[in-house]
């Protein structure tokens, strides 16, 4: 329509030219077109006109165009075309205009416009042609969206490949040297000794454990193939398993663990995600306390039917700039815990991804020196 408009270059010769010209141009259009008359009323208008906007013949011709269907068309752009742009050009292509219209809803259309000469009586009519390019608009920006998405995920997976390629490949490093050490030295060393390096071996074999679940399980929440099963659980009893787990790191620094959930707390839960969350947030709470420091966990409801959890720690505390990278790939920082203890890297993130499965949040508060809470919610039991 467009490309007609713009190769048209017609003079009319007289008023009862209008007519006939009108009849033969508008019954070859496929699309809605109008066309006015200088003050702006309706002459002709084509069937697909009349289709697509919902307007009867009777209520169109003749009226002003912003007093059609109400009023409906009283759109500033319009306006700003017919009355200041289209005078001054006499001709324009492809105007993007988007008006919600109460018959049809929201509508992004182009108009294309052109005013037409009658010679003899020195006056014009014009002729406007109008596209819905809704679907092709809303196609436009559904692709672009999902670009976007496909260069964050991009980012994202070149992120996650960094991390997993720092943080498999340092705790190897020293569990290579260790067990090379214990190869070829093995005969020197003392009863002490052999027993250092056996457990600096088991604490690197731990975290390279802890890593390669967390790494597993990340890759399962990327690609969808891992299962949400939620079910009413006890959350108390939850808490003691992952606490037991912990009960020998905790002896090992002389940390206290404390579960302050009462045994009538039930949630609606996968119990697989939650014990990740679980394991993760403890875990690094004992890294990051000192010795005969404690770990107490908590839980209460919260009026929306949300359990808010807490696992409050009295380690040495998250800086505010650090606190605010935590649950994100690229913010990723990376410390060691109070005895030199390696960090994963993934479990935080792990964290974010499992709560948010749940329709719940996390978060930290922390002060440095101090200690750290770390929460999150999911729901109640049903």
């Amino acid at each position: 329509m467009a490309a007609n408009l713009s190769k048209l270059k017609i003079k009319l010769k007289s008023a009862d030219e209008i007519g006939e010209f009108t009849e033969e141009i508008i019954s070859t259009m496929r699309e809605p077109v109008l066309v006015l008359e200088k003050e702006l009323k309706v002459i002709k208008a084509s069937p697909a006109f009349y289709n697509c906007f919902k307007v009867k013949p009777d209520e169109a011709i003749g009226t002003p165009i912003y007093q059609l269907s109400k009023g409906q068309w009283n759109i500033p752009k319009l306006r700003e075309l017919l009355e200041t742009i289209l005078p001054e050009k006499a001709t324009l292509d492809n105007y993007e205009v988007e008006h919600d219209f109460a018959t049809i809803g929201k509508r992004i259309m182009l108009l294309n416009a052109r005013k037409i000469k009658i010679e003899s009586e020195k006056e014009h009519i014009i002729l406007l042609a109008i596209e819905d390019v809704t679907k092709h608009k809303r196609f436009e920006e559904d692709i672009q969206l999902r670009n976007e998405q496909l260069v964050a995920l991009n980012s994202e997976k070149d992120k996650f490949f960094s991390i997993i390629a720092h943080d498999l490949k340092s705790p190897f490093q020293g569990f290579l040297g260790l067990t090379q050490m214990m190869s070829e030295e093995a005969n020197t060393f003392s009863a002490e000794e052999l027993s250092k390096v056996s457990g600096d071996m088991y604490k690197t074999v731990q975290n390279l454990f802890t890593l390669l679940k967390n790494l597993l399980e990340w890759a399962q929440m990327q690609k969808g193939s891992m299962d949400f099963q939620p079910e009413e659980l006890s959350l108390s009893y939850l808490i003691e398993e992952n606490v037991k787990t912990m009960i020998e790191r905790g002896i090992q620094k002389g940390i206290r663990l404390i579960n302050m959930v009462p045994d009538y707390f039930y949630a609606y839960a996968d119990q697989n995600m939650i014990n990740s969350v679980l394991s993760n947030l403890l875990s690094n709470a004992i890294k990051f306390t000192n010795r005969n420091g404690s770990v107490t966990i908590s839980a209460k409801k919260n009026d929306n039917e949300m359990i808010e959890i807490s696992v409050a720690d009295t380690g040495v505390g998250i800086s505010r700039e650090s606190a605010a990278k935590l649950f994100s790939l690229g913010g990723k920082i990376r410390t060691r815990g109070t005895e030199e203890e390696p960090g994963t890297g993934l479990g935080l993130l792990l964290c974010k991804e499992f709560v948010g499965k749940h329709g719940g949040e996390i978060w930290v508060e922390s002060e440095e020196g101090v200690g750290s809470t770390f929460y999150f919610t999911i729901r109640s039991n049903k």
